[in-house]
């Protein structure tokens, strides 16, 4: 199989293109120029510098490839320009040169952002729950994503591509920058973390591993139309992950006194459901938050604030 993949330094494209590596592809990475020295070294590996705004150099990725995985783009809090210049215009000139090139399978990366605010009595929220962010900070980015999901679906109809798209919830790993911040507030001041408007929102993050695990089994022959919440399989709020990072690490005696006066989840179901991933791609979480968290609580720099990123 010969893979197209952009992101491909980022906290999702990494391990992605590990495993395609690893499974013998031939994978051909978009990457601007600045980013190429973080790429491994690998004699199935091709690289094509330039960005998703070159469709010259898009043209010459997509050349002989049969499938394209979309793994770039801009993140939360990126301006609204931003937003619309690399999710939406980015993946219309991904699509166009795929199309162009008679690629056979594209697979998005969205965002679970794409969900209008559902409350917990409607949980689990399926892949035909209404679309329509409506929370700060995420409106722009998810509606750029609904964008880029329209452009997807109207591709498939025009030029027959096979077309998966998966919907992440908040990803977590090395390089994730907003939930390293939150582990390291809540392990260096916890009270002051808990008190947080974060306090009394359920999380179901996904590790970056098992999302890599899920664009893998995305890009399989026979999978066909997919659209699917790809998300983990625990729900926890802040004074769950709090008690996960004590546990973890236990240099510090603050944790348990803020604990006792931090308000708990009640019992619900997971947020978002992940039985229709199971039933067409045969994937399923496998990493616990205590297993993902542990190596980067294990790894001080990576617990650190890091600086914005624009781009997965």
């Amino acid at each position: 199989m010969r893979v197209l993949l952009t992101g491909a330094t980022g906290l999702v494209g990494r391990p992605v293109l590990d495993r395609l590596l690893h499974q013998g592809a031939r994978v051909t990475v978009l990457a601007v120029a600045d980013t190429v020295r973080k790429l491994p070294g690998h004699d199935a590996l091709d690289v094509v510098t330039g960005d998703l705004q070159a469709p010259d150099r898009l043209a010459a990725a997509a050349r002989g490839v049969e499938v394209v995985v979309h793994a770039a783009g801009a993140l939360p809090g990126s301006s609204p320009a931003e937003l619309e210049r690399v999710n939406v215009e980015g993946t219309e000139n991904l699509l166009l040169a795929a199309a162009e090139a008679r690629v056979r399978r594209f697979v998005l990366l969205s965002s679970t952002a794409v969900y209008a605010p559902a409350p917990p009595r409607a949980w689990p929220v399926a892949e035909d729950h209404p679309l329509g962010p409506a929370r700060p900070p995420s409106i722009a980015y998810g509606r750029s994503k609904i964008a880029a999901e329209g452009l997807v679906t109207r591709f498939r109809r025009r030029h027959h591509l096979e077309c998966a798209i998966l919907r992440p919830s908040t990803v977590y790993g090395a390089g994730a920058q907003r939930p390293l911040e939150l582990v390291a507030e809540l392990r260096d001041n916890p009270g002051a973390a808990l008190r947080s408007p974060l306090a009394g929102v359920a999380m179901q993050w996904v590790h970056a591993n098992d999302l890599a695990d899920a664009v893998l089994a995305a890009t399989a022959p026979g999978v066909g139309w997919a659209v699917c919440n790809v998300a983990g399989g625990e729900l926890f709020d802040l004074r769950a992950l709090a008690r996960t990072v004590h546990g973890l690490d236990r240099r510090t005696g603050r944790l348990a006194a803020a604990l006792l006066h931090a308000p708990a989840l009640p019992s619900l179901p997971l947020r978002y459901d992940l039985n229709r991933a199971a039933r067409l791609l045969g994937w399923r979480p496998t990493t616990r938050l205590r297993d993902g968290l542990a190596p980067l609580l294990n790894d001080e720099p990576a617990v650190r604030a890091q600086p914005p990123a624009a781009h997965v």
